[in-house]
């Protein structure tokens, strides 16, 4: 009995190998499989398109939901919940993981790149559609065309002026949209990622991915050429 039980189960333990793989993807009644194996099933309606949304902003009537992603920006409409525009950046500018924004009444669309590029886009009133307008370079810490790698950003009211966190100059820089120059350049902490302003826009508050600057006794490793805080496991240990 006991051999047979065994033999059994050695027979069909192949068959547990030979199964098909799990394909990424839709996996029928709103689940899907993620690329890790595991079957999620996310809460309320889904929708998807081939790219890789990193940020998102509702236009002030609640009608289209811009998103930045690797290629460019999506424009969804949210009521008919289905993808209504497309549109890549040009120069072959990659997305960088945060900042997107609109003007205060919804008609200019702000996008940072992955190299050193602040994109701007007119949106139609009518359709919710994006039009690429013009782009500001921001260099990075070796000027030219080195990578800042931009990321989050706020307007201010008027809606004349940008404050940009560049990730790779450890700096906030505030920007003349009209002119399309770099006015002012502030140090912060290492890798900002995000600023907000007060409402009296007298303060802005940066987020810092990357924390604090390094002091002469902390053990730290270089990223982007900067010395970074870290832990012994080589991992950033702050945050600011």
């Amino acid at each position: 009995m006991n051999r047979s039980i065994a033999l059994i189960l050695i027979l069909s333990m192949p068959l547990a190998f030979t199964q098909a793989p799990k394909q990424v993807g839709p996996a029928g009644k709103g689940q899907h499989i993620v690329a890790s194996g595991h079957l999620v099933a996310p809460a309320g309606r889904s929708l998807e398109w081939g790219a890789r949304p990193t940020d998102i902003v509702l236009s002030p009537d609640g009608k289209w939901a811009y998103t930045k992603d690797n290629q460019g920006i999506t424009v969804i409409d949210v009521e008919n919940w289905e993808v209504h525009q497309q549109r890549s950046f040009t120069d072959d500018q990659g997305s960088s993981m945060h900042g997107l924004t609109l003007s205060p009444h919804g008609e200019t669309l702000y996008a940072t790149t992955a190299n050193n590029r602040l994109y701007i886009a007119s949106v139609s009133k009518n359709n919710g559609r994006a039009k690429w307008k013009k782009h500001i370079v921001l260099p990075g810490p070796k000027g030219g065309d080195d990578p800042s790698y931009p990321t989050g950003l706020a307007l201010n009211k008027e809606g004349t002026v940008a404050w940009v966190c560049l990730s790779r100059n450890n700096a906030l820089v505030e920007v003349d949209l009209k002119e399309g120059t770099i006015t002012r350049t502030i140090p912060v902490g290492v890798a900002p990622y995000t600023v907000v302003l007060s409402s009296d826009e007298s303060t802005a508050y940066v987020s810092n991915w990357g924390g604090r600057r390094a002091t002469e006794n902390n053990l730290t490793a270089t990223s982007s050429g900067t010395d970074v805080v870290v832990d012994e496991r080589g991992v950033a240990s702050t945050g600011s």
